[in-house]
């Protein structure tokens, strides 16, 4: 049986680790370059038009709605040649490096694979026995900082055309 003592301890500890986990939990919630860019790389790609809206700065909204017009341009790419299920796509062992910040503007130069996903199940089961196409990617994002926030700027993997 358990003594007092014994049971003191494990409390002890479990709230520790409790504690732990959620300083850990506000420390990842920086807003860094590399996660503004990763977090816009993959709603980029899966067309997550919530998420990128919220990552792109003020300059690239303001004639029109790019991220409705990118994700209207690539489902009819889909629907013309015949993918219509296939215009998602899935990323996975990306890398970022910083290549250049300052207090107002940064660079990351991401690189990455991403699969077509009809559902992420399948793009696991098809990374996991290697089948299937890889596509690469391989970008230089620029990032501006507004309001304190860093919003991906520019013309990332030619979001405009």
């Amino acid at each position: 049986m358990f003594q007092p003592i014994n049971i003191i301890k494990i409390s002890m500890v479990i709230a520790l680790g409790i504690i732990l986990q959620i300083i850990f939990i506000t420390a990842d919630t920086d807003n860094s370059p590399e996660k503004v860019t990763l977090s816009f790389t993959k709603a980029y790609f899966s067309q997550d038009k919530a998420a990128m809206d919220e990552q792109i700065c003020s300059e690239l909204t303001e004639d029109a709605d790019v991220v409705d017009e990118y994700i209207q341009r690539i489902e009819k790419e889909a629907k013309d040649t015949g993918f219509k299920l296939y215009s998602k796509s899935m990323v996975y062992h990306v890398k970022t490096h910083v290549t250049s910040i300052d207090d107002s503007e940064a660079q990351v130069k991401i690189t990455g694979k991403k699969r077509h996903s009809i559902n992420p199940i399948y793009t696991l089961v098809a990374i996991i026995f290697q089948i299937g196409e890889v596509d690469h990617f391989d970008e230089t994002i620029d990032l501006i900082n507004e309001e304190g926030r860093w919003k991906v700027c520019g013309n990332p993997f030619s979001l405009i055309q």
